[in-house]
C-alpha cells in the first residue's frame, strides 16, 4: 500500500522533538502509523482504528500555567494536524531553517511564514524554479542596494502602476546601457534638462504601453532619482534584484503583491536583520528542493518558456509553423531585451523534440490564446497546459477535462468566491479519506449534501466540535425515529419557539411522568403525540438534544440541524450516512467530522437558484485510493482560477490543445506522477504554516515544544503521544484557552 511517506518534509521545527528531546519512531511504527492515517486501500474497520488510536490517556494539566501567556491551543491544534498529515516524518532535514537560528526577530519569522505560504501553490502545480522564494532571498542579500528605501519604492511603483510589470522591471538594464552610451553617467552628465528629456523619451518609447493602468504615470522623476543615487553604471546590479522578483506579464499575483507591501512597510526591520532572513530563507529553499527531489534537475521547458517571455503577442511569430528557431535581431551590436527574450523563446521552441503534429497543435492553441491578451502570457499558457494534463489524467479523458472547464466557467459567473471553495473541498477530502465498503467518507458527505436540497444552506451541528465520537453516534441513533411519530412537526415547533436552554430543560421535565405524558406534551410544547409510546420515544429524542447542548446557542443550532435533516427525502439515510462518515475520520475523533461538516457547508452555501452551477465542478471526480484524484482535480481547477479573468482563454487552450487527443506533454518537461508525488509529500505544509502562525515567535516555539516534550510525549509509543496531543487540544479548547 502506498502512503504519503514523506508528507512532513516541511517540518522546520521537528528536529527539536528528535534531536533535543529524543523523539524517535522505528520504521515499523512509522509505517503502521501512516497506514492508520492514510487509508489508501480497503475499509477502515472500527476495531482496527480503535485498537491503535482511540484510547484516551490521562493528561497532566497541572503545569499549564507555565504557558498561559502563549497560544497553547493553536499550537496543539496545529501539532495534531501535523501528526495526522504525516508531519513527524523527519527523514529530510528541513527543520534546520528555523532551528539553526537561536533567535529569529519577528520580521524574519513572518518572512519565513510568508515564504511557506507563497510557495505552497507552486508546489501544488509541480513548479521547480521556486522563483518566489529566490526573490525573497535576493531582497535579503547583503547588498548595498537593498539597504536603500528607494529600491522598495521603485518596486511599489512598478507593481502598482504597470500593466506589464515584468517588462518594466527588466527594462532597467537597457536603460542603464542607453544612459551610458549617451554619456549620462552619475557624475558625467552635464545638463539636467537634457537628462530629463532623454529619460522622458525613453519612457514614452519603451514603457507607455506597459505602464498605464488607469492613467499615464510619470516615471521620469523616479528614474532621475535612481540615476543620481547609484548611477546607470550600477543598473545591472539593480536589474539583478528586480528580475529576481516574480513579476508577471499581466499584473502581479495577489500573494506576491501582499508580500512586497509587507516587506516595504517593515523595511527597517528587514534591513536590520537581513542576514537572519537570508539564512532562514536559503534553508527553506534547500528544503523545498530536497523535498521535491529537484537538486540538479533540469528546468522544465514550459517553465523556461514562461520565464523568458517579456511582452505577450510579441511571441506570436515564434509559434508559427513547426520548426521554430532563433529570431533574428533587427540591428545593433547589442540586442535589446525584447529581441533577447524572443531569441531565447525561439531557441527553446526549436530545441523541443516534438512530433510536427504536436508542435503545430501547441502553436495554434497558444497563438489563439496569446492573441486574446486575456490568458496571462506564456505563464498563463503554462498553467493551462499543466491543469489540462492533470484534469485529463484524473478525470479519465481530455473531453471530461474540457467539460470540467466549462463547468468552472459557469461557476464563476454566479460565484465570486469560487477559488476559495476548493480549499474547503480539499479539507473534506483530507479529513475523511477512510473507506467503508469501498466508498470514502468524503464521497459520502459530498453526495449527502449535493443530493439533499434541505442541507444546501445548513451548517450541521456547529457547536459539537468538542463532543466525542461515541456521543455523536448515540445522538444520530436517537434522532432516527419513524416518520409516524411526527418528529418533524415537533422539531419545527421547537425551532420556531426558540426556547432557551433553561426553558427547554424545564419543559422537558414536565413530560417525565408517563401517566400524564400526552397531556403534558400538549401543555409544554403545543404538540400531542399519537400514542404514549410515541411520546416516550419523542421524549428520549428531546433528552438527547438537550444532552448534546450546553447553552442556548448550541441547543437552537442542534434543533435546526435536526429539522433540516428531517426535511430531506430520506432522513434515516442521512443520519445513517452521518454515522458511517463519523467512523472514517483520521484518528477516530469527532473533530475531523465536525470540521468537514463546516467545510462542506462552505462549499455548498449560497442561493438555491445557482446551486447546480456552483457545485458542478466538485462532482464527477472518479474515486481513487486516498482521494488522490480529488486532490489533483481540485488543485488543478483552483490553479485555473488564480486570475479569474484569464479562465476563458485558458479553457480555450485546453480545448484546442487536448481536444484532438494527440497532445504530448512529456517533452515540455511535465511529469504528472512527480506533480502528484510533490502534492502528497507536502501535505503537511498547511499545518506547518498554522503552527508557525500560532506560536508567533522562535522563543515561544521553544517553550511550547519543551512543554509538549514534558507532558504530552511518550518517546516509546507514538500512538500514546498522538492521543495525548489530541486530548490536550480538546482540553484547552473546552476550557476556553485563547487561540
Amino acid at each position: 500500500m502506498r502512503c504519503l511517506q514523506s508528507s512532513g518534509v516541511y517540518l522546520l521545527l521537528l528536529g527539536v522533538l528528535v534531536a533535543k528531546f529524543g523523539w524517535s519512531e522505528s520504521t515499523t511504527d512509522h509505517q503502521q502509523r501512516q497506514k492508520i492515517i492514510y487509508q489508501d486501500e480497503g475499509d477502515a474497520t472500527e476495531q482496527y482504528v480503535t485498537d491503535r488510536l482511540r484510547p484516551s490517556y490521562k493528561i497532566d494539566t497541572t503545569q499549564l500555567h507555565t504557558i498561559k501567556d502563549l497560544n497553547a491551543l493553536g499550537f496543539y491544534k496545529a501539532l495534531r494536524e501535523l501528526y495526522l498529515t504525516g508531519g513527524f516524518d523527519i527523514k529530510l532535514n528541513f527543520n534546520k531553517a528555523i532551528l539553526g537560528a537561536t533567535v529569529i526577530p519577528d520580521m524574519q519569522w513572518q518572512q519565513a511564514i510568508r515564504a511557506l505560504e507563497q510557495t505552497r501553490f507552486e508546489i501544488k502545480g509541480g513548479e521547480t524554479s521556486w522563483r518566489r522564494i529566490q526573490g525573497m532571498i535576493k531582497l535579503n542579500e547583503p547588498d548595498s542596494l537593498t539597504r536603500e528605501p528607494w529600491l522598495m519604492d521603485l518596486v511599489m511603483l512598478i507593481m502598482e502602476n504597470s500593466v506589464n510589470p515584468k517588462n518594466v522591471a527588466y527594462s532597467i538594464r537597457d536603460l542603464g546601457v542607453a544612459l551610458m552610451e549617451n554619456g549620462s553617467t552619475r557624475d558625467g552628465y552635464t545638463n539636467g534638462t537634457d537628462l530629463r528629456k532623454f529619460l522622458k523619451t525613453w519612457e514614452l518609447t519603451e514603457l507607455t504601453s506597459t505602464t498605464e493602468k488607469s492613467a499615464p504615470f510619470n516615471w521620469t522623476e523616479h528614474l532621475l532619482l535612481i540615476h543620481h543615487t547609484i548611477g546607470p553604471e550600477n543598473f545591472n546590479a539593480l536589474g539583478d534584484i528586480l528580475e529576481s522578483l516574480p513579476w508577471q506579464t499581466f499584473g502581479v499575483y495577489s500573494g506576491d503583491s501582499e508580500y512586497l507591501r509587507f516587506y516595504r512597510a517593515r523595511l527597517l526591520e528587514a534591513v536590520l536583520d537581513a542576514d537572519v532572513a537570508e539564512k532562514v530563507l536559503k534553508a527553506l529553499y534547500d528544503g523545498y528542493q530536497n523535498a521535491t527531489q529537484t537538486y540538479n534537475a533540469a528546468p522544465r521547458v514550459i517553465d523556461e518558456l514562461a520565464l523568458a517571455e517579456l511582452i505577450p503577442r510579441a511571441d506570436l511569430p515564434i509559434f508559427v509553423g513547426v520548426t521554430g528557431g532563433t529570431v533574428p535581431v533587427d540591428g545593433g551590436a547589442t540586442p535589446d531585451r525584447l529581441e533577447t527574450a524572443q531569441g531565447r523563446i525561439g531557441t527553446l521552441w526549436g530545441q523541443i523534440p516534438f512530433k510536427d503534429e504536436t508542435k503545430a497543435l501547441f502553436s495554434k492553441a497558444a497563438g489563439t490564446a496569446l492573441e486574446t491578451q486575456r490568458v496571462g502570457g506564456l505563464e498563463g499558457i503554462k498553467n493551462a497546459l499543466l491543469a489540462g494534463a492533470r484534469l485529463s489524467k484524473h478525470l479519465g479523458s481530455a473531453q471530461k477535462a474540457i467539460e470540467k472547464c466549462q463547468e468552472l466557467q459557469k461557476m464563476i459567473l454566479v460565484d465570486s468566491i469560487a477559488q476559495f471553495r476548493f480549499n474547503y473541498a480539499l479539507e473534506v477530502v483530507k479529513n475523511l479519506n477512510y473507506t467503508k465498503d469501498g466508498v470514502p467518507g468524503y464521497e459520502m458527505l459530498f453526495e449527502m449534501y449535493f443530493g439533499n436540497k434541505a442541507l444546501w444552506s445548513t451548517r450541521l451541528f456547529e457547536g459539537t466540535r468538542l463532543k466525542t465520537l461515541d456521543e455523536m453516534l448515540q445522538f444520530f441513533k436517537a434522532m432516527t425515529l419513524d416518520p409516524s411519530t411526527n418528529f418533524l412537526q415537533l422539531i419545527t415547533i421547537l425551532g420556531k419557539a426558540k426556547y432557551t436552554y433553561r426553558e427547554f430543560q424545564e419543559k422537558l421535565q414536565m413530560v417525565q411522568n408517563d401517566n400524564s405524558i400526552l397531556r403534558n406534551f400538549q401543555q409544554a410544547f403545543q404538540f400531542r403525540p399519537n400514542t404514549v409510546e410515541d411520546a416516550k420515544t419523542l421524549r428520549s429524542a428531546l433528552q438527547s438534544l438537550l444532552g448534546l447542548s450546553k447553552d442556548d446557542t448550541e441547543l437552537l443550532g442542534n434543533i435546526r440541524s435536526v429539522r433540516e435533516i428531517l426535511r430531506t427525502e430520506d432522513p434515516k439515510k442521512v443520519l445513517e450516512t452521518l454515522g458511517a462518515v463519523s467512523l472514517l475520520s483520521r484518528d477516530r475523533r469527532w473533530q475531523d467530522v465536525a470540521d468537514a461538516l463546516g467545510a462542506v457547508y462552505t462549499v455548498t452555501q449560497g442561493p438555491s437558484s445557482t446551486f447546480a452551477q456552483r457545485t458542478a465542478p466538485f462532482k464527477g471526480v472518479p474515486r481513487s485510493p486516498g482521494g488522490k484524484s480529488h486532490l489533483e482535480v481540485y488543485l488543478s481547477l483552483q490553479s485555473l482560477l488564480e486570475v479569474p479573468e484569464f479562465l476563458e482563454a485558458k479553457c480555450k487552450f485546453i480545448e484546442d490543445f487536448y481536444g484532438p487527443g494527440t497532445a504530448e506533454i512529456a517533452m515540455f518537461g511535465v511529469d504528472l506522477d512527480k506533480i502528484q508525488m510533490w502534492n502528497q509529500e507536502t501535505s503537511s505544509n498547511e499545518a506547518l504554516i498554522q503552527l508557525l502562525r500560532a506560536v508567533e515567535s522562535r522563543a515561544a516555539l521553544g517553550r511550547l515544544i519543551s512543554f509538549h516534550n514534558a507532558y504530552t510525549t511518550n518517546t516509546s509509543d507514538p500512538y500514546h503521544s498522538m492521543a495525548m496531543i489530541g486530548d490536550m487540544a480538546l482540553y484547552l479548547e473546552g476550557h476556553n484557552w485563547r487561540e
